[in-house]
């Protein structure tokens, strides 16, 4: 994406110009965007998931510390066994990067 920097009289004519640009037609900023958003975005999305997994997590122990009919307590057992295995595969991926 390119952005406008300075039309070239005003860069020709600046005190730093030497610092700034070496053109002589003006100064024009170019950035990627979408790097940018995507590593941001990206990391947001991933706390998020570790959020909600810990979020999960707590809950089935929660649920799993009450009292409950033996086949409740193998879907919840199973169910947090599911979540500990994907929050350690996100935690991982944070580790790493």
């Amino acid at each position: 994406m390119l952005f406008d920097g300075a039309a070239a009289h005003v860069c020709n004519n600046c005190r730093i110009k030497t610092d700034c640009t070496d053109s002589d037609d003006g100064r024009s900023i170019e950035q990627e965007l979408d790097s940018w958003l995507q590593s941001q975005i990206g990391w947001f999305h991933r706390g998020d998931s570790r959020t909600l997994m810990l979020l999960a997590g707590v809950i089935l122990i929660a649920e799993a510390l009450r009292r409950h009919l033996q086949s409740e307590e193998v879907l919840l057992y199973s169910l947090l066994g599911g979540v500990g295995i994907f929050g350690t595969v996100l935690l991982s991926g944070f580790l790493a990067g």
